[in-house]
């Protein structure tokens, strides 16, 4: 009888442990997570970010994974610099414009940031023109610093891309 009692106290204890660790590690992981999205709540309203794509997703076709350095949208002050592949298609491109991607290095306009549904999530919105073409961009950024550009042009097929945040690298 006294060893069922021992075990039946033991298991309760052991029960007791394993939960409070469980506990312990939701409330580290939560603090870590509020930290992170503060990070990125400065980043962004500082307008002083990169987003690095690894994956483009045109509209009606499949997701393309992209292996090279040079798929960014850079954000600094109230300036985009952007230089994106474009998979999909082009409605009014003319033959001199023979680049291909996303590219704009311009004046932002209409630059928000509002909090999605998601509460570590945000969505940051702008406009920016070159000299061909003009681009709607919403960015929505979630906590653990991935993100997803969208992009609406007025001469090509709507993309997204997937990818993620990081401070801008200050140049010296």
């Amino acid at each position: 009888m006294k060893a069922k009692i021992l075990l039946l106290i033991s298991l309760l204890f052991a029960d007791h442990m394993v939960f409070s660790q469980t506990a312990e590690g939701k409330n580290k992981q939560k603090e870590k997570t509020n930290e992170t999205v503060t990070k990125i709540k400065k980043m962004v309203e500082a307008r002083q970010f990169e987003f690095k794509a690894d994956r483009a997703i045109p509209l009606g076709y499949e997701s393309v994974y992209l292996t090279t350095g040079y798929n960014f949208l850079k954000i600094s002050g109230n300036k985009a610099e952007a230089y994106l592949p474009f998979f999909g298609r082009a409605y009014n491109i003319g033959y001199s414009d023979n680049e291909g991607g996303i590219k704009f290095d311009g004046k932002m306009l209409d630059y928000t940031i509002n909090p999605t549904k998601n509460e570590n999530a945000l969505r940051v919105k702008f406009s920016v023109k070159n000299n061909t073409d003009s681009f709607d961009c919403t960015l929505e950024i979630y906590a653990e610093g991935r993100a997803t550009l969208n992009v609406n042009s007025q001469n090509r097929a709507f993309i997204s891309y997937y990818g993620t945040i990081q401070p801008l690298k200050k140049v010296e």
